[in-house]
Order: C-alpha cells, then structure tokens, then sequence
C-alpha cells in the first residue's frame, strides 16, 4: 500500500464501493474508518500506519466543508500518529461560509471527492515508475 485513507463511516463506504468498482491501481489505497474520533484511538491508527512499511501518504477524506467537519481535530491528532516523516492530505469539499439547503451540485462533488483520493494513488505510482 501506497496511500492510507482514513475518513468516517459515509466517506469510508463510498470510497470503498468505488475502489471495488475502480481500476487496479486504487486497489494500492488502504481504507480506514474512524468510528470515534473521541477520545481520539492515535495508538491504534499509529499500530496501522505501522502496518505499511511503504507507505508514501497519508490522507483525511470528509464530505463537509474543510472548516466544517473533522478536519481541525483531526490534522494534528494524524500527525502525532503518523510522524513528521509522512505528508498528510485533506481531500474534501473546500471551506465554506455556510451550507446551501439544497446543495444541488452535491453528488458532483461526492464523485470529485472520491475520484481525487482513488486516483492521487494511481498519480502516486505512476510517479513512483518513472523515477525508475
């Protein structure tokens, strides 16, 4: 595994479905669900990112604005249980000020969302092949 993707229970099923679904470099992304993000389970995510001796990044997916959902508390408590040695990523919908009631461009953007973190892998691999 290439990428560690970690994200809540809704973020985690789609991106799930997807990959299945995908092309085989996605399958290089790992999927982690975070079910309780307090207190915060650092010594259990530090044991998976352990897990994965090649690991080139990390990733926080949410599908809530960047200043809206986990993303604030998440990033440092990522930090501590990844080291300073990994980049780690938001992938998400941008900030925004307030939510429109009805988002109509909402599954435009879930399928964006998903789409960036399933193929930030296969750009992952592609630049990791070219080195050689």
């Amino acid at each position: 595994m290439r990428r560690l993707v970690f994200c809540t229970a809704k973020m985690y099923y789609d991106l799930l479905d997807a990959r299945t679904k995908g092309d085989p470099p996605a399958m290089e992304t790992a999927l982690v669900r975070v079910d309780e993000l307090y207190p915060w389970p650092g010594a259990e995510l530090a044991e998976i990112v352990d897990k994965y001796p090649n690991l080139e990044d990390v990733v926080w997916a949410q599908e809530e604005p960047k200043n809206m959902g986990a993303w604030t508390y998440v990033a440092p408590q990522l930090r501590v249980a990844t080291g300073n040695m990994l980049t780690i990523r938001y992938i998400g919908r941008p900030e925004r000020a307030s939510l429109p009631r009805l988002f109509r461009g909402a599954k435009v953007e879930q399928a964006r969302i998903i789409k960036d973190v399933l193929t930030l892998a296969a750009a992952s691999s592609k630049k990791k092949t070219s080195k050689v």
